[in-house]
């Protein structure tokens, strides 16, 4: 099946899709990346080609969102939409159906920014606690590295009387120190791998506040849909 989007444009999609906008259980379109130009309306035609008599226009009622693949080169496009229909009580209809689609919506985003949240503070907690760690193994490698420098110092004698270590364990006291080190490494990178991690889930967490903010707006404007189509 395919969808005349406008005069001159047709993607190939499922027939769900086509069915999922006209009932209103979603309200995004995603079609291949094209040239801006085919945005340039406010409004859409769709229409399948099986039948073409059959279409709905649709408002473009958000702003066209690029998604990229691996490579951050763009390969298709989303926009959210709006059936327009004509008759007043099919308006009514429309925007109740649209306002309780918003309202599940709106339930499910709280329940990912909670998901989100929880998944920040766990971090948060693991990072405190590799911080620790990393803080403990930086005081046992300054020791470390304090006792080698005396070994570079003194002879043998006045390190064996002062500090009760023999010369010969300078090699050991290397070994040690390059253990440290490494796990120092280890805690700084998952540390850093952390707080990366919380920034993805930070912005994240934005969009979906940004996006709350619109569905609210927009269930605000179906309950005065409804209230002006009511009388």
């Amino acid at each position: 099946m395919s969808l005349i989007i406008g005069y001159n444009f047709s993607i190939t999609i499922e027939d769900q899709m086509y069915c999922d906008l006209i009932e209103g259980t979603t309200d995004i379109l995603t079609i291949p990346f094209t040239k801006d130009s085919i945005f340039k309306g406010d409004f859409l035609t769709l229409s399948p080609i099986s039948n073409p008599n059959k279409h709905a226009d649709f408002e473009i009622i958000g702003h066209v969102r690029s998604v990229e693949d691996k490579n951050g080169t763009p390969i298709k496009k989303t926009m959210r939409v709006k059936q327009i229909v004509d008759d007043s009580n099919e308006n009514v209809s429309s925007a109740q159906n649209h306002m309780n689609y918003l309202k599940a919506v709106d339930k499910k985003i709280d329940h990912k920014l909670q998901k989100l949240g929880d998944k920040i503070k766990s971090n948060l907690i693991t990072i405190e606690e590799k911080q620790r760690l990393l803080n403990v193994t930086n005081a046992f490698l300054h020791d470390l590295e304090c006792r080698r420098e005396m070994l570079d110092i003194m002879n043998a004698h006045e390190a064996f009387e002062k500090f009760k270590i023999k010369l010969d364990d300078e090699y050991h006291l290397g070994i040690a120190i390059d253990e440290h080190d490494r796990r120092n490494d280890s805690f700084n990178y998952q540390i850093s791998e952390l707080m990366k991690e919380n920034n993805t889930l930070e912005k994240e967490m934005d969009d979906l506040n940004h996006l709350k903010q619109y569905i609210s707006n927009e269930i605000r404007s179906c309950k005065d849909e409804i209230e002006k189509q009511s009388f």
